[in-house]
C-alpha cells in the first residue's frame, strides 16, 4: 500500500514539474519547463502565466509554438476574464471577454480566417457599440450605442435613460443631452420626463456652461413641473447661473 502510494505521489510531481510556464510581459514573454527556458517552436499543450506564485494569470493552448484551441484569461480574483478559441495562431469561432464583476463586456464571431463581427456591452447587458474585424484585425469601429451601419440602437425608456447618463459619465454631454431630448419625445408619460428635463437644465449648466439654453431649460422645467421636488434645485440654479461658489449668498461665510 505504501509503496503504491509513493509512486502516486511520485507521477503528480512529474506531472507537476512538466508544466509550461509564460513569464514575461504580455507583449515579450518566454517559456519554461522544469525552469529551464525552452523555444517557442517546442512548445505543445497547455501553458500557464501567474500573477504570482499561486494566482493563474492565463492558461493558453499552443501546437507547435502556435495558440491553437481554447485560450483563458482571469482576474486576480480567479474570475474568468476572457476566453477565446485560436487557430494556428489566427483568432477564430467565439470569443468573450467579461467585467471584473462577472458580466458580458465583449463578444466575437470569426470564421476561421479571423473575419467576422464583434460587440460591445454596457454592464446592464445593453449593445455598446459593434467592431467588424478582417483577417484577425479591427478595420472598422461604429460610434458609440450605434450599431455597425451606424444606426442608433432602439432603447426602451429605461436603457435610453441609462444610456444619457453612460455619456455623461464619459464626459459627453452634447450625446448626453441627445439621448435626453430624445427620451422626452419617445417617452411622454414616463414618471422620469420631469427628472430628465431638470437634467437637461443642469447639463447645459454646469458641464456644458451654456448658460442661454440652461436659463431656457430651467424657466421650462418650472413652468412645466410646478408641483417636482426639484423644482427648488432649479430655482436655486437659475437663481444662481453664472456665479462662482464664492459669489453665491449661502456660502459666503464658510
Amino acid at each position: 500500500m505504501l509503496k503504491r502510494i509513493l509512486i502516486l505521489v511520485v507521477i503528480i510531481t512529474m506531472t507537476l514539474s512538466a508544466e509550461i510556464v509564460r513569464k514575461g510581459r504580455k507583449d515579450n514573454f518566454s517559456f519554461f519547463k522544469n525552469d529551464e527556458k525552452i523555444s517557442l517552436e517546442s512548445v505543445n499543450g497547455t501553458v500557464k502565466a501567474y500573477f504570482d506564485s499561486v494566482k493563474v494569470m492565463g492558461e493558453y493552448n499552443y501546437i507547435s509554438g502556435q495558440l491553437d484551441g481554447l485560450q483563458k484569461e482571469f482576474f486576480r480574483t480567479g474570475k474568468v476574464k476572457a476566453e477565446y478559441n485560436m487557430t494556428k495562431g489566427l483568432r477564430t469561432g467565439n470569443g468573450k471577454e467579461f467585467y471584473d464583476s462577472g458580466e458580458l463586456e465583449f463578444e466575437r464571431n470569426f470564421d476561421q480566417n479571423g473575419t467576422g463581427l464583434g460587440i460591445e456591452f454596457h454592464k446592464n447587458g445593453m449593445k455598446k457599440r459593434e467592431r467588424l474585424y478582417k483577417d484577425g484585425a479591427q478595420v472598422y469601429v461604429s460610434k458609440l450605442n450605434h450599431d455597425i451601419k451606424d444606426v442608433k440602437y432602439v432603447r426602451t425608456p429605461e436603457e435610453l435613460f441609462v444610456e444619457a447618463q453612460e455619456f455623461a459619465y464619459v464626459g459627453m454631454y452634447a450625446h448626453a443631452i441627445e439621448d435626453y431630448k430624445l427620451f422626452l419625445k419617445s417617452f411622454p408619460k414616463s414618471d422620469k420626463v420631469a427628472n430628465v428635463k431638470f437634467l437637461i437644465a443642469f447639463t447645459y449648466h454646469n458641464n456644458l456652461e451654456d448658460l442661454d439654453n440652461a436659463t431656457k431649460e430651467y424657466n421650462e422645467f418650472i413652468k412645466q413641473y410646478p408641483n417636482s421636488p426639484l423644482k427648488v434645485s432649479a430655482e436655486f440654479e437659475l437663481k444662481n447661473i453664472g456665479k462662482t461658489i464664492e459669489e453665491i449668498e449661502m456660502f459666503k461665510d464658510l
